[in-house]
């Protein structure tokens, strides 16, 4: 068990050997980024139920209509600052409630936003551009 706060989260690590044939297998398991983004939610608001605002911080999915490379850059970029905004939001939120420093908030407020793109065009003839 890796923690008994207001949400159960475990954490496994499973380690086999096959002697016979030179086989071994590691396997750890643990929470996984939306669970802990849960976890967090419910410490500090244990009165919302569903937990319906990691939905905008954790994973997102979006469409969007090809227009042109500088549509879509300017739509990631976008999508980008607001899923920003909604993270420090949520990163202010914990420090007026007292559940995290304001030192802590600022080594936070820069997270990590991957964007993978699903190019879902007929015609793929033309290349997506390049996206940071």
């Amino acid at each position: 068990m890796l923690s008994t706060g207001p949400r159960v989260l475990y954490y496994s690590r499973t380690v086999s050997y096959g002697w016979q044939f030179a086989v071994s297998e590691v396997y750890i398991g643990g929470p996984t980024g939306a669970e802990r983004l849960r976890y967090v939610q419910a410490y500090a608001f244990p009165e919302h139920e569903p937990l319906d605002q990691v939905r905008q911080l954790g994973e997102r999915y979006e469409s969007a209509r090809w227009e042109d490379d500088d549509a879509l850059r300017r739509r990631i970029d976008d999508l980008r600052a607001d899923m920003l905004q909604h993270y420090r939001d949520f990163l202010a939120t914990l420090v007026a409630r007292g559940r995290l420093t304001a030192a802590d908030s600022q080594s936070l407020a820069q997270p990590a936003i991957d964007v993978r793109i699903v190019d879902a065009r007929k015609d793929k003839s033309r290349l997506l551009p390049a996206i940071k």
